[in-house]
């Protein structure tokens, strides 16, 4: 029987011992029957300089992606982007970029991924806030068509996790590092280990830096200004070690009330205690941007929602009732309400006129 749970401490694993990415990447791509996966990290506005990590034997194929130039010339990514379910919250496959349209033909497929005994996938894409893209596909054979619903929903599940593990190496250039130090100072982002009671045991310059604004620090532990957000935090904190800590993206109110960073939580599982002796997870702090793609997948990478979680909270944030959500997606009236109830716990509101205003606040120009 698949144990996600050790699925889960893998991926986090995986986020400071990349040696781990292979053979996990290697394992789920069986399970979703597909010879390859990968991930792959590249700036936004440099699609030919991607870092990616790949499965035993898809090496070759990975080396071709950089070499002959395939960022720019991948027509999945371009066509994704420019229909918006590139950046939908959720795994997708050929039929969600292309609809109907025929895609062997397409450069990426007839010239890279066919003559490799290739050519249909199911990959998410996640957009942070720091201008980064991260792709994380498992290439399937052409004949066998589409995954099952089993498959999204499991790779679904997974996605949050693999949202916060994959943003991290790919910042650690999905390479070897041998000290925690060396980890804070190439994230390049506001950073600290803690332990599970909150202590933390070693902090980035960013994250010190960062205090006067965010936390502040009493007899080296983390806390947190905003009250609703330290409750969040603590509680996280406290069952980290045996569940991977439930909540584990937390919104920043700033004293003035304004949520423009949000709190990461990403826990410190199996060989990856070697580098950080004695500590329980790694807080990472994530700036919102001014430009998202696409507000429900972002929504989703910082706070856990399932992709519907994701689509409510966007909606709400529109102005749109539950009852018009519920007429949208073809759902019960109290399905949705029991979505929304989810989405506030989550995101820290404790009304839907406070979600609208977090949205607004992390997403300034898309409202």
């Amino acid at each position: 029987m698949l144990d996600v749970s050790e699925i889960e401490e893998r991926i986090y694993e995986a986020t400071l011992i990349p040696d781990v990415w292979p053979q996990l990447l290697g394992e789920l791509a069986l399970l979703a029957d597909a010879p390859a996966g990968l991930v792959m990290g590249f700036p936004l506005d440099d699609l030919n300089a991607a870092k990616l990590v790949t499965s035993p034997g898809f090496d070759a194929v990975g080396a071709r992606y950089n070499a002959e130039g395939w960022g720019e010339k991948n027509g999945r990514f371009a066509r994704g982007v420019a229909n918006g379910s590139a950046f939908e919250p959720r795994f997708i496959s050929e039929e969600d970029i292309y609809d109907t349209a025929p895609f062997d033909d397409e450069p990426l497929y007839r010239d890279l991924l066919l003559p490799a005994g290739l050519g249909r996938s199911i990959g998410t894409v996640f957009s942070h806030a720091h201008g980064d893209v991260v792709i994380v596909t498992f290439e399937r054979r052409y004949q066998d068509g589409p995954v099952g619903a089993s498959v999204r929903e499991l790779l679904d599940a997974l996605r949050p996790h693999f949202a916060r593990s994959s943003l991290l190496a790919y910042r650690l250039d999905f390479g070897r590092v041998t000290t925690a130090v060396q980890i804070l100072e190439q994230l390049g982002l506001p950073a600290a280990a803690v332990k599970s009671d909150g202590t933390v045991t070693i902090a980035g310059q960013m994250f010190d830096a960062g205090s006067a604004t965010m936390t502040t620090r009493m007899r080296d532990k983390i806390a947190l200004h905003d009250a609703r957000a330290q409750e969040m935090l603590s509680n996280a904190l406290a069952h980290i070690r045996t569940s991977g800590g439930g909540v584990l993206s937390i919104p920043l109110r700033e004293r003035g009330e304004l949520v423009r960073k949000v709190l990461h939580l990403v826990p410190i599982k199996r060989s990856a205690h070697d580098l950080f002796v004695a500590a329980d997870a790694m807080l990472v702090v994530s700036e919102s941007s001014d430009q998202p793609p696409n507000r429900g997948g972002v929504l989703q990478a910082l706070f856990d929602l399932t992709p519907r979680e994701a689509q409510v909270a966007a909606a709400i944030a529109q102005g749109r009732t539950v009852r018009e959500i519920a007429a949208l997606h073809g759902a019960s009236h109290e399905t949705v309400r029991n979505q929304l109830r989810v989405v506030l716990a989550k995101t820290g509101c404790g009304r839907q006129s406070d979600l609208t205003r977090l949205v607004a606040d992390l997403f300034p120009s898309s409202i």
